[in-house]
């Protein structure tokens, strides 16, 4: 699953057209400017973006970053120049949630298992049969027993034989895309950086005028 959130030079409304065309017909700075007021307005929706859904989910800035992805135009007179977000990635894994254990477990499921907070507004959840492993390459992760298709197999350990419950899974929650669909908050945080596009564009506009860029 991906997401998008997108703000670009068409599809404004008329009078916001009017000033674009207008600063886009400046020789030489007027595309910059549009484009910088792009770039200014895209990075602060991405940063909406990353605040929404922190809100709302147990989630790592360090996901967020990889899962939100910066996509723009290149500077054109001519050409409709845009901005774009792209929320990307598998399902996070859900020991990188609100997990009631982070110590790896060396023998057994601990007591009363693990418990899980995905949401922030959401239940905890309880993994009766679930506990924090870690894996031969470094990686540490919540696995779980699915006792009701789980089948005893007979395995030799330190020459004696005991049986193992298996296939074992890694739990997984929702990735960056599911998130960002489900805050309900793709339409506002677009038309506010919409709005941020036509106050940067003003901003831009005075900044290069002071500066006497023209």
């Amino acid at each position: 699953m991906q997401a998008f959130l997108t703000i670009q030079t068409a599809g404004n409304s008329e009078s916001v057209q009017d000033v674009i065309e207008d600063v886009l017909a400046i020789p030489k700075s007027g595309p910059q400017i549009v484009h910088r007021s792009l770039m200014y307005a895209g990075r602060r929706m991405k940063t909406a973006a990353k605040r929404a859904i922190k809100e709302t989910y147990f989630v790592k800035s360090s996901e967020l970053q990889l899962g939100l992805i910066e996509q723009h135009s290149r500077v054109s007179k001519d050409k409709e120049m845009w901005f774009q977000v792209k929320a990307i990635g598998e399902r996070i894994d859900l020991f990188d949630f609100k997990v009631s254990r982070r110590t790896p477990t060396k023998k057994h499921a601990p007591p009363g298992g693990v418990r899980v907070q995905v949401r922030k507004d959401g239940t905890v959840t309880t993994w009766r049969h679930g506990f924090i492993a870690q894996m031969d390459s470094g990686h540490i992760g919540l696995f779980f027993r699915d006792v009701n298709n789980s089948k005893y197999k007979q395995k030799p350990r330190d020459n004696q034989f005991g049986f193992t419950w298996l296939p074992i899974y890694e739990g997984v929650g929702v990735s960056i895309a599911e998130m960002l669909k489900t805050v309900d908050a793709e339409q506002d945080i677009e038309e506010n950086a919409t709005l941020d596009f036509q106050k940067e564009l003003d901003r831009q506009m005075s900044l290069f005028l002071s500066k006497g860029s023209l």
